[in-house]
């Protein structure tokens, strides 16, 4: 996706950056979207500042005045786009994967998997490209459980504590 301000001369560009991808395959679309001047001199700097093996995957947005080191900065840190995925009180498991399918970024890997009705917390999850639906769901089980735990922990504490003033109350009134 390119964006460009007229004012300013500056192209922006969300650039992705598959799994895996050598720093020579990065460097050489990076050269053809004009957001470096040299794809060998970005893999030297890349090299020299012994980040050619550091590249993380992801989509990053990157304007063409940004300077090789700032691009390398960038895609070697955690500055990857990310994503969110709003989860409403209520969805059921059909409208959850109808969302995530419609989600570009998320990853499908749910063939054969049965998914529990109320098993997924309401909330607002915040994602990366290419993150698969089962890690995400993995994320809201995990938040669901979570939130069960502490009212559980909490009904605990206070039907104890009823428990004890009952006691109290019941000896004071014989």
């Amino acid at each position: 996706m390119n964006f460009f301000d007229q004012s300013l001369g500056v192209s922006t560009v969300t650039f992705l950056i598959n799994k895996n991808e050598k720093i020579g395959s990065v460097s050489k679309r990076l050269k053809e979207k004009n957001l470096i001047f040299s794809s060998k001199f970005f893999e030297y700097a890349a090299r020299y500042k012994k980040l050619d093996k550091k590249i993380k995957y992801g989509e990053f947005d990157l304007t063409n005045k940004m300077s090789i080191i700032g691009i390398l900065k960038k895609v070697t840190t955690n500055q990857a786009l990310s994503y969110q995925v709003v989860i409403r009180n209520c969805m059921t498991n059909w409208e959850i994967i109808d969302l995530f399918k419609k989600k570009k970024f998320l990853i499908n890997d749910l063939e054969g998997v049965e998914l529990t009705e109320g098993a997924f917390a309401p909330d607002t999850y915040t994602v990366g490209f290419n993150t698969k639906f089962t890690h995400l769901i993995q994320i809201m089980q995990d938040q669901q459980t979570k939130i069960l735990n502490d009212v559980w922990i909490k009904r605990k504490k206070r039907n104890s504590s009823q428990r004890r003033v009952g006691v109290i109350n019941f000896s004071v009134y014989n």
